[in-house]
């Protein structure tokens, strides 16, 4: 069953812990605002970490499922990615290489060992892999259109807090088709992003800098990946749907919407509310279509179960009144 208060610690935790470390390591180090990326990559990663610690998430080993190998080699490398892409000598071009490796590698890793690997008359093999290029190409544009976004706009905390609502999204929606802990995971991964988020603006704004926020790419390469990974393991191990999934993964891109002519908002602050109001929306109709096929597919056994808790509480509570009706 689900335990919001500790999904609760989870968040503040983990929300705390990655916005503490920004803003002490800048402080400390007196850190331009240029290398905001190289600080903000360790602190998704530690305030992740804490907040699956609080959450008091497992895995076994060695790893037996998508979200294994999720927590374990996807994270770890995209935030080692990131954090190297964050150098002032990395090149722009090794940048994306090794971010493309991993894009075409990531529906491999997690879809190892499943039943989509074996080649069968319902599901061959060229179908598996042509949905595996499909789905990392995907990736890849969202990735691409996000961090170009990111270069030409003055406001750019927005794209990050737009993938973290979409995540956080995906998240419920996984713990609605049945896989709690899927779901869960995405809390202190959606908090740290947005702490790390924040802090990192509100320095930005201390320093006096023209804009708002600085070029988001550790965070939006962090996110995006945490986004598609979740989407990935939800549609073929949970109940997500197609449909649902592809919107989900594609709402953050509607942040461009406020680059559109005639669209533009008059001040930075303005099109960060409109690109965060713009995805929401979208992913609210996602949501109450999760929550219908919900009702329909599992309220009926909820309330099976519900029914029976109360007979059993009922019989501890009274059974000699339960005796004697049954002898009549």
């Amino acid at each position: 069953m689900p335990e919001p208060l500790l999904y609760v610690k989870s968040f503040a935790v983990a929300l705390i812990t990655s916005a503490v470390w920004v803003l002490v390591i800048t402080r400390l180090r007196r850190e331009q605002t240029t290398n905001l990326n190289r600080i903000s990559t360790p602190a998704i990663g530690v305030g992740m970490a804490i907040g699956l610690m609080v959450m008091k998430v497992q895995w076994a080993w060695p790893l037996a499922s998508a979200l294994d190998r999720f927590l374990t080699i996807i994270l770890p490398a995209v935030i080692c990615i990131q954090w190297i892409a964050a150098a002032r000598c990395t090149p722009l071009w090794l940048t994306w290489l090794m971010r493309l490796c991993l894009v075409a590698a990531l529906p491999r890793i997690l879809l190892h060992q499943s039943v989509y690997l074996i080649d069968s008359d319902e599901t061959p093999l060229w179908q598996s892999y042509l949905t595996m290029v499909i789905c990392s190409g995907v990736l890849a544009v969202v990735w691409y259109s996000l961090c170009r976004l990111s270069k030409r706009s003055v406001e750019s905390v927005s794209i990050p807090i737009s993938l973290c609502v979409s995540l956080q999204s995906a998240g419920v929606c996984v713990m609605l088709a049945g896989y709690l802990k899927g779901g869960a995971v995405t809390i202190p991964i959606t908090a740290a992003v947005i702490g790390t988020a924040i802090s990192a603006s509100v320095m930005m704004r201390n320093r006096g800098e023209a804009k708002l926020a600085f070029h988001s790419d550790a965070l939006i390469g962090i996110a995006v990946v945490s986004l598609f990974s979740v989407l990935f393991f939800g549609h073929f191990f949970g109940r997500i749907t197609m449909t649902s999934a592809l919107a989900m993964m594609i709402a953050p891109t509607l942040c461009w919407v406020t680059e559109l002519r005639g669209v533009q908002p008059a001040s930075p602050w303005r099109a960060a509310v409109f690109r965060i109001t713009t995805v929401t929306l979208l992913l609210l109709v996602v949501l109450v279509q999760a929550k219908r096929n919900f009702d329909r597919s599992f309220a009926p056994l909820l309330k099976n179960q519900e029914i029976g808790e109360l007979q059993t509480r009922y019989a501890q509570t009274f059974p000699i009144e339960l005796e004697s009706s049954s002898l009549r």
